[in-house]
C-alpha cells in the first residue's frame, strides 16, 4: 500500500490539519486503512509513505533515497514517482520470513529448529525521501 507521509504526523500539525479540512479527513482514512491491514492475521503488508511526489528524475550522482523503517522522515521530503515505484517493487518481491525455505543442511539433515516457523504475517511501514 502506498500511503502518505503525513499519516505519521500529529493530526494537529499545520499540513495535516489543512489537508484534512480541505479533503475531508483523508489522512484519518489512510491511517484507518493501515491499521486494518496491520491487524489482519491473514495479510502481509508493506506500507510505503513517500514524501511529496515529483515527476523529476533523481540525479544518482548527487542524490540518494532515504528509507526509514518507522514510517517517518523529516521534511522537506521530496521523492520521485519512479523511485517510489522501484521501492514498491522491491518490497513486493521481498522474501518474507514466512516463505518456505530449504530446512536441510549440506548433509541433508533437517535444521528446522533454526528457522523461524512463526506463521504470523509481517507488517512493515517505510517512509522515504530524497537526500543529498
Amino acid at each position: 500500500r502506498i500511503s502518505d507521509l503525513c499519516v505519521g504526523q500529529n493530526p494537529w500539525n499545520l499540513v495535516p490539519l489543512i489537508t484534512n479540512i480541505i479533503h475531508s479527513v483523508v489522512f484519518r482514512y489512510h491511517e484507518m486503512a493501515e491499521r486494518i491491514l496491520e491487524d489482519s492475521p491473514f495479510v502481509e503488508t508493506v506500507v510505503i509513505r513517500p514524501g511529496d511526489l515529483v515527476d523529476d528524475e533523481r540525479d544518482v550522482n548527487t542524490t540518494s533515497i532515504q528509507v526509514s523503517a518507522n514510517g517517518k522522515v523529516p521534511g522537506p521530503s521530496r521523492v520521485g514517482r519512479e523511485d517510489v515505484a522501484s521501492l514498491a517493487v522491491a518490497a513486493a518481491t521481498f522474501v518474507t520470513p514466512n516463505e518456505k525455505t530449504n530446512n536441510n543442511d549440506k548433509h541433508g539433515n533437517n535444521i528446522s529448529n533454526n528457522v523461524n516457523n512463526n506463521n504470523e504475517p509481517f507488517h512493515y511501514t517505510f517512509g522515504c525521501r530524497w537526500v543529498g
